[in-house]
């Protein structure tokens, strides 16, 4: 939800730095959330395999909630500092996506994971109505975004108590050995992909559809604020 938030108060600071080009300013807080989340990817997935994915999974909640209480400093006081909060929610996302796609194999049997496989949808769908929240909060508290800024403090505050009951598990690989040079890890992994064709269209397809609705999801915000008003 944090993430678009900050096209909705770009208004006042896209003009100032550039001169009006609305979308010049929401693809660059699309960059400062994705630029983060590509760079530390790797590394959340080392921690991942390192130390039990339900630490991490904790330990990311309560910096989101540290990133939540700053972005609410910020929706009451200064909307500039906004948009580079993203790069800390870029942050969250590297090291919180392994652990968290990473633990059904863990917690389930494998003749049980595609019983688990509605969750996922769930995640998918559950985009739409989030979409919905950030315009009716948007709208609840125009004027007042600081008050909206708590609602994102609670909802961290949530879902760290949530995480709280994942059950125990152990780290996967607690010898695994931090590599500085990821593009080498990463070619391994991708060495290792290739081997298996429907892997392979997997890794291929899925990044390929979360781009496309990304671009539609900026074009729709530039859409409403350029054209409808």
């Amino acid at each position: 939800m944090y993430r678009t938030s900050p096209c909705f108060f770009s208004s006042g600071w896209r003009c100032r730095i550039f001169g009006g080009f609305a979308r010049v300013a929401d693809a660059l807080v699309g960059a400062l959330f994705s630029l983060p989340f590509i760079l530390f990817s790797m590394a959340g997935g080392y921690l991942a395999d390192r130390y039990s994915k339900r630490t991490i999974s904790i330990g990311v909640k309560v910096f989101e909630i540290l990133v939540m209480l700053l972005a609410t400093a910020g929706l009451a006081c200064s909307k500039d500092i906004v948009a580079g909060l993203c790069v800390l929610m870029g942050m969250h996302s590297a090291f919180f996506g392994p652990s968290k796609y990473g633990l059904l194999p863990e917690l389930l049997p494998e003749t049980r994971l595609s019983w688990a496989t509605p969750a996922r949808t769930g995640h998918v769908s559950g985009h739409y109505f989030r979409h919905h929240g950030r315009r009716l909060a948007f709208e609840s508290f125009h004027g007042a975004h600081g008050q909206a800024g708590m609602i994102l403090v609670g909802l961290a505050v949530a879902g760290t108590l949530t995480s709280l009951t994942i059950t125990r598990v152990p780290a996967a690989d607690p010898g695994k050995k931090f590599r500085l040079n990821f593009f080498a890890d990463l070619s391994e992994q991708l060495s290792l992909i290739r081997r298996d064709r429907v892997l392979s269209l997997s890794v291929l397809g899925t990044p390929t559809f979360f781009l496309a609705a990304l671009i539609q999801q900026y074009a729709i915000y530039a859409y409403g604020k350029d054209l409808l008003g």
